[in-house]
């Protein structure tokens, strides 16, 4: 009995041996593919922040194209890019601000036909509301620009639609009245105080305006104002 007892003891041992064996060898091998991961993310980390630049340089230049569709899908993408970075997107756009500088001059922006102008309003709007771009000389020239449009638009309609694709002027007042609402949303109502009574003014020109669009973007730009200042009485009776 005693030498039973005894071999099926040695049996064990030599069973449990093998076992032990594997686990070691299974946790070696698990430790050392896991190090291999890290290793790998380590060295793909940079050329990943390479690519995401890369795709952001191109959708830069996509924010002003004169397809509606084609800047949507450009500005979803930044935030999109934004999400997986984990970057806020004003930081991720700061090394593009000289050459949206650049784009956005306002005697390139004079000269492209209209249907390329309501692009280049547009990514102003973008850039400005997302605090990509400050508020410069540059980009008030351009808003001042945009309020001249509307301005013509409302005093001369027929002159300022012979000749050009009424749909194409359609969007490029809508364009130019959204860069306004954000301005006046983003512009302290100090200096230039001339500008934003300018754009004031115009918002209630468009109050009866056929366009259903355009009288909520005005609605909306008027309300936000009234909501954080107090409208100037001589504003308010010019205005009406």
């Amino acid at each position: 009995s005693t030498s039973t007892s005894s071999s099926a003891t040695r049996a064990d041992t030599k069973t449990t041996t093998p076992t032990t064996t594997t686990t070691t060898t299974t946790t070696a091998t698990t430790t050392k593919n896991t190090s291999v991961k890290a290793v790998e993310t380590v060295k793909t980390t940079k050329p990943i922040a390479k690519r995401f630049y890369e795709v952001l340089a191109l959708l830069m230049q996509e924010l002003t194209s004169h397809n509606t569709a084609t800047r949507e899908v450009a500005k979803t993408l930044i935030f999109l890019i934004s999400e997986l970075s984990t970057h806020p997107v004003q930081k991720l756009c700061e090394a593009f601000h000289s050459s949206l500088q650049n784009m956005l001059q306002i005697k390139r922006i004079r000269h492209v036909p209209r249907e390329y102008q309501t692009g280049f309003f547009d990514a102003v709007t973008f850039l400005i509301d997302q605090a990509i771009l400050p508020i410069t000389s540059d980009i008030l020239s351009l808003i001042s620009f945009a309020h001249m449009i509307c301005k013509k638009f409302i005093e001369n309609p027929v002159d300022h639609l012979r000749g050009n694709n009424p749909r194409h002027s359609m969007q490029l007042q809508l364009s130019c009245v959204n860069l306004l609402k954000v301005a006046l949303r983003k512009i302290e109502y100090k200096d230039p105080k001339d500008l934003l009574n300018n754009i004031i003014k115009i918002f209630f020109k468009y109050l009866d305006s056929s366009s259903e669009k355009m009288v909520k973007l005005a609605m909306g730009g008027l309300s936000q104002f009234i909501s954080k200042n107090r409208l100037p009485k001589d504003l308010l009776q010019e205005s009406l």
